[in-house]
């Protein structure tokens, strides 16, 4: 500093000339000497964003021709420099700068200052600059504001009136604010402006009209982006109290916008509740609502009718019980001082109570038909007692609905084994008292059901209980072309039936690698293997039982492979050569060469080669 300075120069002079003295000294300072510190622009905390460091260096800048005792720094939370929480430093008379020894408090406004003292003298303060502490707040803290002042339904009697507001998320700051205030009735903006984190706006430049109705709105900015959501607050001006013809006034008053229920909507609730806004919130306070439900669009035949307080923009009437699958209309007015204002537009809407009337959403006749999900078509069943599952895309109708399932042992469900309803909100039916008979297929479906009558069923399923895992299983299949039917899975093994293209087979087992299958004899003589290959079957045959193939008695084929599909590069054994055409009834039919038409009745006819 400047005096200091001198007062080091004098010092090095009376050492280097050996004078016994210093010189006089500088003189104390006085109150009017302490002016204001200065504050360079662009140093310390920044007064227009947010600063993250809880510990930031205030600097200052000062010179004084006066000795004094040093600095006084105030920090002070909100700019109130009375509060208790006022944070205070004091520096020597050197220092340019302080550095607070702990953390300010976060997400907060403060305002700081400085100035000289000496003894108990505290000279002029520099100005008071603000500055905001972060953290600043990210996108997942984006919130609606509060609008303060002016509040919801206020009367202003000013041109331009201060604007507050805060932001319900204390943890953090947003980077800025948007606001705007906007005439009602021209919707010309009246004031539109964005600044820092501050939340607030102060002008003396007046920007309200007198007489008119206003609504304003702040949009916190965030990561550089504006929130798009915000709830304004409305207000009205009447600077001198002499406005004529307010929103308010029984003149001015207009219709509500109805709300719900929405017209030619479905009510599931016993009695109505009916909801609208009024475009002028701000005359709420001294309003009434009249309220009307009808059965007829004349409203002379009313259900029931009432006044509301302007404070309540909901009619609730419990006491009145409305008839199902029935049409009612509303409509609301606003009233003040006994003088009724235009009614709202009518609407109307249906009662659906138990939501099953004609073309309602959970009508009977619209119902879906469940997806059934478990047991799996042709599945094995472990259990003793049968456990269904289902699904339901009819979302909405789970409270009113019931499922009906079924199970039974024929596809017809005339021999029903166990029945059941489960609530909507259920899809499962699991009747653990009925017990299944083992080795056996068994059909279940299930229904969606209201009271006024019962949907679709859904597909049917079948399964088979296997508790003991040693139930053989079967299949349907057709034959696709001309085939041999042999012995065992190999071409070594001999024809035992040959079969024709279409040929319908039970199919009851099959090699370990699925090659070769094994299926009743049509002839009723057992059964015999053929070439997977040759058989379309209706379910996987690899859940089919693996059997044990016979031995093969030994090379036997001459490599033609007649009449049958085999895979290639495979040969089959010839058919027997043999004259058919002379042989008996019996005879031919045990003959696998051989094929019996009959012309008149049973063995009345004729044996031919096959």
């Amino acid at each position: 500093m400047k005096h200091r300075q001198s007062i080091g120069i004098l010092i090095c002079a009376v050492i280097l000339l050996g004078l016994p003295g210093c010189g006089p000294a500088a003189d104390p300072c006085e109150a009017a000497d302490l002016t204001a510190p200065g504050v360079i622009s662009g140093t310390g905390p920044s007064t227009s964003g947010i600063t993250e460091d809880l510990t930031p260096e205030f600097p200052w800048t000062a010179a004084y021709d006066c000795d004094f005792d040093g600095f006084r720094v105030e920090v002070a939370l909100d700019g109130d420099f009375t509060a208790p929480g006022l944070v205070i430093g004091t520096t020597g008379p050197d220092a340019g700068s302080w550095t607070p020894s702990g953390d300010l408090q976060p997400a907060s406004h403060y305002q700081w200052r400085v100035a000289a003292y000496v003894g108990g003298v505290v000279g002029d303060y520099s100005p008071e600059r603000s500055f905001f502490t972060g953290p600043a707040c990210a996108d997942d803290q984006r919130w609606t504001v509060t609008l303060e002042s002016p509040g919801f339904g206020t009367v202003v009697a000013e041109e331009h009136p201060a604007l507050a507001w805060s932001y319900p998320d204390a943890s953090c700051l947003p980077e800025g604010y948007q606001f705007r205030v906007q005439n009602q009735d021209t919707s010309a903006m009246a004031l539109s402006g964005e600044g820092g984190p501050y939340a607030g706006f102060e002008t003396n430049v007046p920007f309200l009209d007198d007489c008119q109705l206003y609504y304003w709105w702040v949009q916190p900015v965030i990561g550089g982006t504006a929130s798009e959501h915000y709830v304004p607050a409305y207000f009205v001006t009447d600077f001198h109290g002499t406005c004529p013809g307010m929103p308010c006034d029984a003149a001015g008053l207009v219709s509500p916008q109805p709300l719900s229920p929405l017209d030619g909507s479905a009510w599931t609730g016993n009695y109505p509740i009916v909801r609208w806004d009024y475009p002028y919130p701000v005359c709420l306070a001294g309003l009434d609502f009249h309220a009307e439900v009808a059965r007829d669009l004349a409203f002379t035949d009313l259900v029931v009718y009432g006044d509301v307080p302007g404070g309540w923009l909901t009619f609730d009437p419990a006491a009145a019980v409305l008839d199902d699958c029935t049409t009612y209309y509303w409509h609301v007015a606003a009233d003040t001082g006994g003088t009724v204002g235009p009614y709202s537009t009518t609407w109307s809407f249906t009662t659906d109570l138990a939501g099953t009337c004609p073309g309602g959403v959970c009508d009977v006749t619209g119902l879906p038909a469940p997806t059934p999900l478990s047991p799996a078509e042709g599945a094995d069943w472990a259990g003793t007692s049968p456990v269904v599952t289902w699904g339901y895309s009819g979302h909405g109708c789970e409270a009113l609905i019931t499922f009906h399932a079924e199970v039974a042992r024929n596809l017809a469900f005339t021999d029903l084994v166990v029945y059941g309803d489960i609530p909507g909100e259920y899809n499962t039916f699991d009747p653990a008292a009925v017990v299944l008979d083992d080795c056996t297929t068994y059909y279940w479906h299930v229904a969606a059901t209201t009271a006024n009558g019962e949907g679709p069923f859904s597909e049917t399923r079948a399964f088979r209980t296997n508790f003991s895992g040693a139930c053989d299983r079967s299949t349907s299949g057709q034959v696709n072309q001309d085939a041999v039917c042999r012995s065992g899975p190999s071409l070594d093994h001999p024809i035992l039936l040959y079969l024709t293209r279409g040929q319908g087979v039970e199919v009851v087992g099959r090699n370990a690698p699925g090659s070769w299958l094994v299926v009743i004899r049509p002839d009723g003589f057992g059964e015999c293997w053929i070439s997977a290959g040759l058989v379309n079957t209706e379910e996987d045959v690899n859940l089919l039982a693996v059997r044990t193939a016979p031995p093969a008695p030994g090379p036997t084929d001459d490599g033609t492979g007649q009449g049958s599909d085999e895979p290639a590069g495979s040969t089959a054994t010839p058919v027997p050569t043999v004259d058919c055409s002379q042989l008996a009834c019996a005879a031919c039919m045990a003959n696998p060469a051989c094929i019996w038409t009959n012309t008149q009745g049973t063995c009345v006819g004729y044996c031919s080669n096959r």
